[in-house]
């Protein structure tokens, strides 16, 4: 099993923080700033950033639109003391946040660090989901798929489609081949774990 990643944006990394990330068994890399960390980091990666910079909510909120931007599975985690952070009329908004407080709280860290790993790899399995939708799936397949999400049965599929029945499923016989899904049961989860969007794919024809 590979190295759970973390990633570090800061020119200075709270001390107590680094001895402890070091000393984990994870893949560690740090960078000084966020030009350099989008240049050089694998964006790909379902990860945790450590984000401490020393400055306001409207820069971290700008480093984390970018991750967003890029459509990366990069979960970030912010050190920083409230006051730098955000105003006193503001403080709640830091409850919304992965955040942690100067002096850090090792033990907080760890939990922030280990949600976001969890939500790293649901992310990247959202995404991969997504590029088989947007890369493989027709049309027809997409507007069966959202029929099944919306609890439509076969029958009442081919009803609305215009089809006999047999049709639709040797459609959802494609689908669950191209979504490696082994019954018709799995794909079911899967569209409703991961709704299609209503974004058209690549693959028009029905």
């Amino acid at each position: 099993m590979p190295h759970k990643t973390i990633f570090t944006i800061s020119d200075a990394l709270d001390f107590d923080v680094r001895q402890w990330l070091d000393s984990q068994d994870w893949s560690i890399q740090h960078f000084k700033n966020s030009q350099t960390f989008f240049e050089q980091a694998d964006l790909t990666l379902p990860a945790c950033v450590i984000l401490q910079l020393n400055d306001s909510i409207l820069r971290y909120a700008k480093l984390i639109q970018q991750l967003s931007n890029q459509n990366s599975p990069i979960i970030p985690v912010i050190i920083e003391s409230r006051e730098t952070l955000l105003p006193q009329k503001g403080r709640h908004v830091c409850e919304s946040l992965n955040f942690v407080d100067l002096p850090v709280e090792i033990e907080l860290l760890s939990q922030l660090i280990k949600s976001a790993f969890e939500r790293a790899i649901e992310q990247q399995q959202c995404i991969e989901i997504s590029a088989i939708y947007y890369d493989k799936f027709t049309l027809r397949e997409l507007d069966i798929a959202q029929q099944l999400v919306n609890g439509k049965t076969v029958n009442e599929i081919a009803e609305r489609l215009f089809l006999v029945p047999n049709t639709i499923e040797k459609y959802l016989e494609r689908m669950r081949i191209k979504t490696n899904s082994t019954t018709l049961t799995a794909l079911t989860k899967l569209l409703n774990k991961y709704p299609p969007s209503l974004d058209l794919p690549k693959n028009t024809h029905l």
